[in-house]
C-alpha cells in the first residue's frame, strides 16, 4: 500500500536495489549528516512533508516486519526536520529497496539451516564506535531470534560516550542483555 501510495510500484522495473544503504559508484556515500541540510527556515523546506511521511511509513514497516531497515532508516530519520536533496535521494533508494524486496519478510516455521545457531533464544548484537558524524554518538543494535526467526530487534543511539570500540560493544550488549532477560521471563510465562 505504501509503495502504491507514493508511486514506487510504477518504478519497479527501472531499478533493482539489493541493500538499503545508498552508495553511489565509485566513491561511495558518506554517512548521513546534518551538514547536508539546506540553509534557511525548515518550515519552508519543500521536501520536508514528503520526507517525514516516507520516514513514518518506513518506520512502521520496519517495526512490524523488516529489521533490515532499522539502522539505515534511523540515520535518515535524524534529519527529517530539514532534509536536503542528498537525504531525499537516500530515502528514495530505500523505497526502491523496499519495492525490490517487497516479498521478503519474517517466516516462522521454515526448515532450519543446520549451519546456523538454533535454539529458543539467540541474540546478536553490534555497535559502531562514535559512528554519528554530527554528534560522535555510538549506534548499537541487536536482533533476538527464536529457532532462527527474528522475534525482537532494535537499533538505537547510545547517549553515553564510549572511550573505545570495546566499550561501545559492551554498551550495546547491555541493551541486548536487558531484552534477553525480558524475553526469558516471557518464555517462562508461556511455558
Amino acid at each position: 500500500d505504501v509503495l502504491i501510495k507514493y508511486g514506487y510500484l510504477e518504478k519497479d522495473g527501472a531499478t533493482s536495489v539489493h541493500k538499503p544503504q545508498y552508495t553511489p559508484a565509485p566513491s561511495g556515500a558518506g554517512p548521513v549528516s546534518k551538514t547536508d541540510c539546506p540553509e534557511g527556515d525548515p518550515t519552508r523546506n519543500p521536501l520536508g512533508k514528503l520526507y517525514r511521511e516516507l520516514c513514518g511509513s518506513l518506520r512502521w514497516i520496519e517495526q512490524c516486519t523488516r529489521p533490515d531497515l532499522s539502522a539505515s532508516l534511523a540515520e535518515l530519520c535524524k534529519v527529517q526536520s530539514n532534509p536536503g536533496e542528498v537525504h531525499m535521494k537516500r530515502l528514495q533508494h530505500m523505497m526502491m529497496f523496499l519495492c525490490t524486496t517487497r516479498s521478503a519478510g519474517i517466516l516462522y516455521g521454515k526448515a532450519r539451516d543446520e549451519s546456523m545457531p538454533d535454539g529458543p533464544l539467540i541474540i546478536y548484537t553490534d555497535s559502531d564506535w562514535a559512528g554519528d558524524v554530527d554528534t560522535r554518538e555510538t549506534r548499537g543494535g541487536f536482533v533476538a531470534t527464536a529457532w532462527q526467526a527474528p522475534i525482537s530487534w532494535s537499533s538505537f543511539k547510545i547517549k553515553a560516550v564510549a572511550a573505545s570500540s570495546c566499550e561501545s560493544e559492551y554498551m550495546a550488549a547491555f541493551h541486548a542483555v536487558r531484552e534477553s532477560k525480558w524475553l526469558r521471563a516471557l518464555f517462562s510465562d508461556l511455558g
